[in-house]
């Protein structure tokens, strides 16, 4: 629903939480907090959902004045396809700019009958209008080289997604000159030709088969790390069940580039199991919190300050019947996990590891699979 015909109470409703956005937006740079002026702050969630609601905002804003009907209107996100007379090209452009003056838009017109818009090459032949596969002239053409720790399978789909690409987004008369388009890509990085030719033939011999669509042949796929050799023979336990990996490496090319982004504190981290060592012997304790790290740390100061608080926890016990002191000022992160429940067995796994204070009952809940892994 567009946010002018949002009843009345609706419509403030949703623009206090979307200033509540706007508002709170902040990142940090050096140790630095910093507002967001315009906009959402980078990384937010709710950016993508904001910038289609306001574009679609401009639309209706700009059709309402532009006097004539347009009778192609394509937008995806920011990138819009529209067909206007000829002589109402700047009239077009002035109508949109003038929805906001932080919101302007760039105008690209037709040459030689032909537009590009995302990855299709728009001609005009009239009556009709045909398509053709398109890249920009920057393209590099790089893709998944064939000799990288990746798998068979998603090298494989790879191909497939190129051909299909090429294929579908273009006319037939296209086709043959867009598979030699294609080896080309492919051929860059380093596929062999056997193997790319096999997949083309095999594309284009069955092009109608629709069978892996079916529900009949549906299969649940789960996260499985890449190993060479280990992780087919994983795979091939499950073949029956309907199920499958899907491979993520172990190794990314993250490791080899400067960190641009400043890292965030360990104290500002949440959703983590930590780890708090004793100043006076060598027993820690080992907690997760979903909260925000200092905050959890600023609950057990309090408690050890407390002594009604005598068993609340293992550190207040451990630095009330010992007298020792934990060392809240150096807190170790052990894992970072979302979810709740793998959380918790991470929690568990670390006491079993290392010589804590914790009580018995925190790993009380732990598989005797994982217990004898970490004794082995």
């Amino acid at each position: 629903m567009a946010i002018h015909k949002m009843p009345h109470g609706r419509k403030k409703r949703f623009l206090e939480l979307v200033n509540l956005c706007f508002d709170t937006g902040y990142f940090v740079y050096e140790g630095q907090f910093y507002k967001q002026l315009d906009g959402t702050a980078m990384g937010s969630p709710a950016s993508q959902q904001f910038a289609e609601l306001v574009m679609n905002e401009a639309f209706y804003y700009a059709l309402d004045k532009l006097g004539f009907d347009t009778p192609l209107l394509k937008l995806f996100v920011v990138d819009t396809l529209i067909l206007v007379p000829s002589n109402m090209v700047q009239h077009t452009m002035t109508v949109f700019n003038s929805y906001h003056p932080k919101i302007q838009f760039t105008l690209e017109e037709e040459k030689n009958m032909c537009i590009p818009f995302l990855d299709l090459l728009i001609i005009r032949e009239r009556p009709n209008l045909i398509t053709d596969w398109y890249t920009k002239p920057v393209s590099i053409n790089r893709c998944i080289n064939f000799y990288s720790n990746h798998s068979m399978q998603q090298k494989n789909n790879i191909m497939n997604n190129l051909i299909r690409r090429s294929l579908n987004l273009s006319h037939t008369r296209f086709h043959e000159t867009n598979l030699e388009k294609v080896r080309e890509i492919l051929t860059q990085n380093n596929y062999p030709t056997y193997i790319i030719n096999r997949a083309i033939r095999a594309h284009t011999q069955n092009m109608t088969d629709n069978d892996h669509n079916t529900p009949n042949n549906v299969i649940s796929r789960f996260k499985f790390p890449y190993i060479p050799h280990l992780s087919h023979r994983v795979s091939r336990l499950f073949k029956n069940l309907k199920s499958g990996c899907a491979y993520y490496n172990l190794s990314t090319t993250k490791r080899f580039f400067t960190q641009l982004k400043h890292k965030t504190p360990s104290t500002l981290e949440s959703e983590v199991v930590y780890k708090i060592a004793c100043q006076n012997c060598h027993k820690c304790y080992v907690g997760q919190t979903k909260q925000c790290l200092k905050e959890r740390i600023r609950q057990h100061k309090r408690d050890c300050e407390d002594v009604a608080n005598y068993n609340k926890t293992a550190v207040t016990h451990h630095q009330m019947t010992t007298g020792h002191k934990f060392d809240f000022d150096n807190v170790e992160i052990l894992d970072r996990e979302k979810n709740g429940y793998r959380r918790n067995i991470s929690e568990m796994i670390q006491i079993r590891r290392n010589n804590t204070v914790n009580h018995r009952e925190d790993v009380e809940h732990l598989s005797i699979i994982y217990s004898n892994l970490i004794d082995d």
